[in-house]
């Protein structure tokens, strides 16, 4: 089964345990067979729309024109017929109800993937597609919905034009055509009390932006509004993943929220890779599959990692847990309390000012703060096991077969081996 089933099938779970009045009302569209009938056997409304041209779809998605297109046209077709919906990328998983965070006083409500938009909103400075998450978008059903979807399918309904491709990516189109309206003055941006009708200028114009021309003539009030809601709490996957900006203070300096009233809403799992990896970490991952991955008899390896070292010795120790694990041909859980304060972003980005634990000591950092999750997750999969692995049931419930207090105890074992198998040990 493909990776975007599986998805879908953790976002319609994270409907069912968290907000379970929503379900009624979930319906995810279906491109295969395989994620319609997967969905289906779990009792969730799918609907199989099989695109007409599967050309691409499988190996680059991104160059499937009818996948470029689908939520767009989707929307246009809701607003059509006098719906409005909430239309969400597969990698989303609902922690609270999606509509409390609604303002309703837009046309669009969505995510953005900036951290600052107070600051950043619009600024010419900085790329264009992270405005609008395009993965996260409510949508009213008006007529202005529907005449700006169609406007922007018709800007990019040909794949070539005169020689030049489409841009691959369908969010930084959609920006870039939205970002021209706002400077013509034809849509109005809001954020918390905020709002503006031209874009802002930064100390220079981004390469791949849209420069503002001076001088629209703004339409009163413009036909079309877009809210940019809270990122803290409709947090794409930096925001959510490593900033923890739903943890973040309201008086702290780097607080991007208006308030916490809702608490968190949904976190988007974009911006990182393994998408699965991150999920499974961060316990979003809601599929049952721990004796599929692990085995009926799973063999594990659980070590305390010291506090507050440098970064070199934080990966020394890493390196050493592998490669016990590797001769004792075990899996390492790994490690959630290395120092975040090696992470260049620690001060920039607020970090300083996350709660403690519940034991009152600074919360740590997983290894992903510091290096790609592909490295350990691909190359040395068969060995690790993410750090929310130990906080399952399934984990919980088995018997550990040997405990060392420490390193001591461990060179006297090894040494017993006299040529037996170090696996055989433990």
């Amino acid at each position: 089964l493909g990776e975007f089933g599986k998805m879908a099938l953790n976002l319609a779970l994270s409907v069912r345990r968290n907000v379970p009045d929503l379900e009624k009302s979930l319906c995810i569209i279906s491109l295969d067979d395989d994620a319609h009938g997967l969905l289906s056997s779990h009792g969730f409304t799918s609907v199989l729309l099989r695109p007409k041209s599967s050309e691409g779809a499988g190996k680059d998605p991104w160059q499937n024109d009818e996948l470029w297109k689908f939520k767009y046209r989707l929307m246009a077709s809701l607003a059509s017929l006098g719906l409005e919906a909430l239309v969400v990328d597969t990698d989303v998983v609902f922690m609270s109800d999606p509509f409390a965070a609604l303002v309703g006083d837009a046309d669009f409500e969505v995510m953005t993937d900036l951290f600052f938009p107070m600051d950043q909103l619009l600024s010419t400075a900085l790329r264009p597609e992270d405005n609008v998450n395009t993965g996260y978008v409510f949508h009213r059903a008006s007529a202005g919905v529907y005449h700006f979807m169609v406007a922007f399918l018709e800007a990019f309904h040909a794949k070539n034009w005169r020689g030049l491709a489409r841009d691959w990516f369908n969010q930084r189109a959609f920006n870039k055509f939205l970002l021209e309206w706002v400077d013509v003055g034809l849509v109005e941006f809001r954020y918390q009390s905020s709002s503006w009708t031209s874009l802002r200028d930064g100390s220079w114009t981004n390469a791949g932006g849209v420069a503002r021309s001076h001088g629209n003539e703004a339409v009163d009030p413009p036909p079309i509004v877009f809210r940019i809601l809270d990122p803290a709490f409709v947090a794409h996957g930096m925001n959510f993943f490593w900033r923890r900006a739903h943890l973040l203070p309201p008086e702290n300096s780097a607080y991007a929220g208006a308030d916490s009233t809702h608490g968190l809403v949904a976190v988007h799992a974009n911006g990182v890779e393994p998408k699965d990896y991150f999920l499974r970490d961060r316990g979003l991952w809601l599929l049952e599959e721990f004796e599929e991955r692990f085995g009926a008899t799973p063999q594990f390896i659980v070590y305390t990692h010291p506090r507050n070292l440098t970064l070199a010795d934080d990966f020394e120790v890493l390196a050493a847990a592998l490669e016990l694990a590797i001769m004792l041909r075990r899996r390492f859980i790994l490690p959630k309390i290395m120092n975040c304060r090696n992470c260049p972003a620690f001060e920039p980005y607020g970090m300083a000012d996350w709660p403690s634990d519940d034991s009152g000591l600074p919360l740590g950092c997983t290894f992903d703060y510091f290096s790609r999750a592909g490295v350990v997750t691909g190359e040395w999969l068969q060995f690790v096991a993410e750090s929310n692995v130990a906080s399952t049931p399934q984990f919980q419930a088995l018997e550990p077969r040997v405990r060392l207090a420490s390193l001591e105890q461990l060179r006297l074992a090894l040494e017993k081996a006299r040529g037996a198998p170090l696996a055989s040990l433990f």
